[in-house]
C-alpha cells in the first residue's frame, strides 16, 4: 500500500507550461519581475528525487487562479519485512 500526503494552496496557480518544468533543477516558478519569492529552484527537484529514492513519487497539479496541489506518495513501512538489525550502522 501507499501513503499519500497532499499539500494544497489557494494561490494564483501554476501555468501548464511552467508546471511541465517545475521539477527540473534550477527552475523558479516565481515569474514576478522582482522575484520576491527567492530560492534557488532546487526544492521540488530534490523533494521528488528523495521520494523516488524511497520508491515513491512527488506530483503536482495546478489551476490558474485556483491554486496547486502537491502529492507525495510513499510505500507504507512494513515492520515485518524490515528490522533494525538490517539497518546500516554508519552513513558514509
Amino acid at each position: 500500500g501507499l501513503v499519500a500526503i497532499h499539500v494544497h494552496d489557494t494561490g494564483r496557480g501554476i501555468s501548464p507550461t511552467a508546471l511541465s518544468s517545475a521539477f527540473d533543477r534550477f527552475v523558479k516558478l516565481d515569474d514576478t519581475p522582482d522575484r520576491s519569492a527567492g530560492g534557488t529552484g532546487l526544492g521540488l527537484a530534490i523533494s521528488r528525487e528523495l521520494a523516488r529514492l524511497m520508491n515513491g513519487d512527488l506530483t503536482a497539479r495546478s489551476e490558474l487562479d485556483r491554486g496547486s496541489t502537491f502529492t507525495i506518495l510513499l510505500p507504507k513501512y512494513d515492520r515485518r519485512r524490515h528490522s533494525l538489525a538490517e539497518a546500516p550502522r554508519e552513513l558514509h
